[in-house]
């Protein structure tokens, strides 16, 4: 994976909207992640525990999708 920025990241995001974009909480130790050694970075929001997101390149693209823990 390519080196990605915040403001990349949260660009990227194909099914959430901008409010929920700009609540999400990058993963502990962002500026320290290794992106050559990652297919896709994946989290939970610590401050949002039911939200997890993942991001991944596909296509030369950079792709976040939201996800939502069930009830």
């Amino acid at each position: 994976m390519h080196t990605l920025d915040e403001r990349t990241i949260r660009a990227s995001f194909i099914n959430a909207s901008r409010k929920e974009v700009s609540s999400l909480t990058l993963p502990a130790g962002f500026a320290e992640i290794d992106f050559s050694a990652l297919d896709y970075l994946g989290w939970f929001d610590p401050k949002l525990p039911k939200r997890a997101y993942v991001v991944a390149e596909v296509d030369d693209r950079v792709v976040g999708v939201l996800l939502q823990r069930g009830e």
